[in-house]
């Protein structure tokens, strides 16, 4: 201590202080990073460089090439990229069923597996993959969109040679708009599939696309023979997740959330919303609350294409603003629009595309950095990086609609149509897949838009590639013909004069027809049956004309079985018959096994359409079915039609045939445990399961237990595999309704079970509304007695509908459950019965594109009519009004006219016989709905059979015997209705009772409370 104070120079006895050894500590962590400094400051620069760039490329490869997927990590505020995806403008509402489905799809224990997602345009698919993505990078994961041109092309090559090491986290793969590459895509989920016993780490794979638009591509994707096993093999899920539309409120709240707020109130918007009948797509309010903000005129009365015009319209203003120049800029717009973008740094753009590129490059004005931000949102920096699309999709499609549309005039005549025609003839030379995918898209959310025919023109050099996607083009078109049946009519005969010309493919060609009358065939429907027939004849003479040709066979058997679906219960014998020639062309190739898939599909189809009413016919198909599956025991689609048409037959049975049900369940269990590697068929035995307890019924009570247990051991020992879950959910909605009052306790527990299920499984709506199902059948067997649980339960049902807004069946139950406690309340509870209603016309009114809601309200207002009898008559008459009122306002929904004419029924009973000169009057209306709506006649009649009882308890017998004579006429005059009858002989005996002075005649009323059976 002595020679350090001598070196520092140091008083010794300040050296004994604490002070000095923390200065002295001080010191020495100085020094120390100083040196540190100096000697490491090289190599911590490097770290921090190779920190950073594993960051950016998370998903490294080993030392291979680096995969590029493309993750926006933060909001993006450019005005250009407001309604993309990518910008995430507003938060995500009413998607938390489907995150929680797509977080099941991840957690999954196997290592690689691939899903789709559908919807439709604008429903927010790219949306609820961006969230998910994002919340999986949190997780540890590394996720992104695979990207496109060269960016898709780069990835695709990486992983079609994984290296050993690779992934060495997570990996989640997403790829939107992948209609224009089936055979691509499957190649990759394929090598990925044959290559997962040596992947390191989970790796999913997520496709989007169209709601409709995978039944074009899948049999593409998937392949053949092995490839398809594999494909198959790694799916999760049998069917693709199904992006719902957003309920009213939801979009209102989108609308609400825009940054940039409006002046006009949440009722407005709602409104607005409800008459564009946009079917709950948030690009739609996101389009609405930006011309909202900017205070556009005329909202209220846009249609769906005036509100994206109008945004379009402002967009345009915007490039004007922002120095776009329309010559040279707005040219490579349309041609990138149209292919989905320009790559530019492929190498292999054609000079045509090069000479636009550079002519907007170097075009004057403000720099070409700046406006292609304007016009994309993404600044180009020279030819070395993409140009990309106008998007989002539809704004795209409807501004090269509106820049198209004038090609339907003489195009010689203007240097502008001559332009626009030149750059179309570019585009399918330069992306021809591109250009079909966009056409394709845009007469789907665009069909009324004249343009589309015209762009539909075959291009005049159209060799190779071109002209074969260009077929491809007008197959998709004809899909969505509904109102140009004629214009594609005329592309459906250029069609055939392509296919026989003879330098022709023609198998390929006469496909392209066959496909695209199988299209129209759809389009037709019942309004177009006499079409419909002829487009199926000719579908019938290409496949015999060309036997070599199984194709055109398969389209045929297609035709038949959609067909068969437009004839219905009313075309009866003429689906019989489409049968008859669907089963000669399976029997006639049997080394064609669609064929006889076919068959099954349109077997299963009658079966549903023959119903109770023909029980043999029904039976005699089952067997043909059977037959099918047991004769080609390699076709797993045939169990599963024979499964199929099981569980619809035990439907049909009811208690009548017990025994034939039972039989049938027997088989279902044969087949799902001889064929367990089917899923698909313990789903079917899980259905066929739940139909039968509710066959069984109060009356074999036992039996039903013991099935729902196997339900139960179904779920357990399958628990991945939601549909059991459903099952049991379902099964166990049957069974409370079968235990109903007299097993009121086991009913209870059955319905907490249920409960659980549906809190276990958040990411299962089908679970939550078979909860609410089993609340409403508990309310109803609560009954008066158990009022006051069954009004906690009626709470538990409004906080599940207000809990999950994006689920309009939880408000459809929470209304039926309101109906059936109005039911219950009676006289005693009027005051809480009042209460109900008014809920009851409240969801209504806010939910005014639920026509189910309405309803309701229509049953609570004729229970509370009954209600308030002859003592509310005021109270009784205001409530017939609004009945009135409802069917008048919403005439196309009969229902509402059944519930006035039975409201009326109970209004006559309320005026009694004090009122009869009212109640003749209100039978006078009961008349002229009968004869607007026949099947209202059986009110008719039950308001008849009251009057005989009015005029009876009156001692007036001449005008009971009047109003007998009516009610026997009107059952003399429709012999065939056997209600009539009924009600005949009901009013018979009220009338002669009368004639004997006895006072206890009772009026017939109606009061409505509904259970459930699944």
């Amino acid at each position: 201590m002595d020679v350090l104070s001598n070196i520092l120079d140091i008083d010794p006895k300040l050296m004994e202080s604490d002070l000095f050894y923390v200065f002295l500590m001080l010191f020495i962590f100085w020094l120390l990073s100083k040196i540190g400094e100096s000697v490491f400051g090289s190599l911590s620069e490097k770290f921090k460089r190779w920190i950073s760039k594993w960051k950016r490329s998370p998903c490294h490869g080993g030392g291979q090439d680096q995969l590029d997927l493309q993750l926006p990590s933060k909001k993006e505020s450019s005005i250009s990229l407001r309604f993309q995806f990518i910008s995430r403008t507003t938060k995500m509402l009413g998607r938390e069923g489907e995150k929680a489905k797509l977080w099941e799809f991840l957690d999954r224990e196997e290592t690689f597996l691939w899903w789709g997602i559908v919807g439709e345009g604008g429903v927010g698919k790219s949306r609820l993959a961006l969230e998910i993505a994002l919340e999986a990078e949190a997780k540890g994961w590394c996720a992104g969109f695979m990207g496109k041109g060269n960016t898709w092309e780069k990835n695709r090559q990486f992983l079609g040679e994984i290296p050993e090491d690779w992934p060495t986290r997570p990996i989640l793969l997403l790829a939107d708009d992948i209609l224009d590459q089936p055979e691509t895509v499957g190649e990759l989920v394929e090598n990925l599939a044959k290559r997962q016993e040596n992947l390191k780490r989970k790796v999913r794979f997520l496709w989007l696309e169209r709601e409709g638009a995978e039944e074009r591509w899948h049999d593409r994707f998937l392949g053949r023979d092995f490839r398809r096993d594999k494909i198959v093999n790694s799916q999760h899920g049998k069917d693709a997740l199904i992006v719902p539309s957003l309920p009213l409120d939801t979009m209102v709240e989108v609308v609400d959330q825009w940054p940039w707020q409006s002046a006009i109130g949440k009722e407005a918007v709602r409104e607005i919303l409800h008459r564009l009948e946009v079917n709950g797509r948030p690009l739609y309010a996101l389009f609405l609350a930006d011309a909202l903000q900017r205070g556009a005129k005329g909202a209220p009365s846009w249609s769906k294409e005036d509100l994206v015009k109008e945004v379009l319209d402002n967009e345009r203003n915007r490039w004007r603003e922002g120095d776009v120049n329309e010559k040279t800029d707005l040219p490579l717009l349309i041609l990138a629009t149209l292919c989905g973008g320009i790559d530019t740094t492929g190498g292999n753009l054609p000079a045509e595309v090069k000479d636009m590129l550079q002519s907007a490059i170097g075009a004057p004005g403000r720099s070409w950095k700046e406006r292609s931000l304007c016009l994309t949102g993404h600044a180009m920096v020279g030819e070395q990086s993409r140009f990309y699309p106008m998007e989002p999709n539809l704004l795209g499609e409807l501004f090269l609609l509106e820049e198209m549309q004038p090609i339907v005039a003489a195009v010689e005549l203007d240097p502008k149509l001559k332009e626009r025609s030149r750059i179309l003839e570019i585009a399918w030379r330069y992306k021809p897949s591109e250009v079909s995918n966009f056409l394709s898209r845009a007469a789907s959310d665009f069909p009324d838009q004249p343009a589309i025919w015209s762009l539909m023109a075959l291009p005049s050099r159209s060799d190779g590639w071109v002209r074969h996607f260009w077929g491809q083009t007008v197959v998709n078109v004809l899909a969505h013909a509904d109102a140009h049946t004629e214009k594609a009519r005329k592309l459906l005969d250029q069609l055939a004069a392509i296919a026989k010309e003879p330098s022709a493919t023609h198998a390929l060609w006469w496909g392209y027809y066959a496909m695209g009358a199988f299209n129209l065939i759809n389009v037709y429907g019942k309004e177009g049956l006499k079409e419909a027939e002829e487009l199926y004849a000719t579908l019938a003479s290409l496949a015999t004309a060309h036997p070599c040709e199984p194709s055109l066979r398969e389209l045929q058997a297609k035709g038949a079985v959609n067909l068969i679906n437009v004839y219905g219960k009313e075309g009866l014998k003429e689906a019989e018959e489409l049968y008859a020639t669907l089963a000669s062309l399976a029997t006639a190739h049997p080394c064609e096994p669609s064929l006889r898939e076919l068959q099954a599909k349109g077997a299963f189809n009658l079966i549903n359409m023959y119903g109770k009413e023909g029980l043999k016919e029904a039976e005699e198909l089952y067997a043909t079915l059977a037959s099918l599956a047991t004769a080609h025991p390699c076709e797993p689609s045939l169990r599963e039609s024979q499964a199929t048409g099981a569980v619809n037959l035990i439907a049909a049975y009811g208690k009548e045939e017990l025994k034939e049900a039972e039989e049938l369940y027997a088989t279902l269990v044969s087949l799902a445990t001889a064929h367990s590697g089917e899923p698909s068929l313990r789903e079917l035995q899980a259905k066929g399961a739940a139909n039968l307890i509710h066959v069984y019924d109060k009356e074999r009570l036992k039996e039903a237990e013991e099935l729902y247990a196997t339900l139960v051991s179904l779920a357990t020992a399958h628990s991945c595999e939601p549909s059991l879950w459903e099952a049991q959910a379902g099964g166990a909605v049957n069974l409370i309704h079968a235990y109903g009052k007299e097993e009121l306790k086991a009913a209870v527990k059955l319905y907490a079970t249920l409960a659980s299920l549906a809190t276990a499984h958040p990411g299962e709506s089908s679970l939550r509304e078979a909860q609410a199902e089993g609340a409403v059948n508990l309310i109803k067997a609560y009954g008066k007695e158990g009022l006051k649980d069954a009004v906690e339960l009626y709470a538990t049902l409004a906080s599940l509908a207000t809990a999950h807004p994006g689920e309009p069946s939880l408000r459809e139950l929470q209304a039926k459950g309101a109906v059936n406690l109005i039911a219950e309340c009676g006289k005693e509870g009027l005051k809480d019965a009042e209460e109900l209603y008014a809920t009851l016309a409240s969801l209504a009114t806010a939910h005014p594109g639920e026509p189910s809601l309405r309803e309701s309200q229509a049953m609570g207002a004729v229970n509370l009519i009954g209600a308030y009898g002859k003592e509310g008559l005021p109270q009784a008459l205001k409530l017939y009004a609004t009945l009135k009122s409802l069917a008048d306002a919403h005439s196309v929904e009969p229902s509402l006219r059944e519930w006035q004419a039975r409201g009326a029924v109970n209004l006559i009973i309320a005026y009694d016989k004090e009122g009869l000169k009212e109640a003749v009057k209100l039978y006078t209306t009961l008349e002229f709905l009968a004869k607007l709506q026949p099947s209202l006649r059986k009110w008719q009649a039950q308001g008849a059979v009251n009057l005989i009882v009015f005029h009876g308890q009156n001692g007036n017998l001449s005008q009971a015997k009047v109003w007998r004579d009516t009610l026997a006429k009107l059952a003399s005059d429709h012999p065939d209705e056997l209600t009539l009858w009924q009600l005949l002989e009901m009013g018979e005996s009220r009338f002669t009772r009368a004639l004997a002075a006895r006072s206890w005649n009772t009026p017939y009323g109606y009061s409505w409370t509904q259970g459930y059976g699944r």
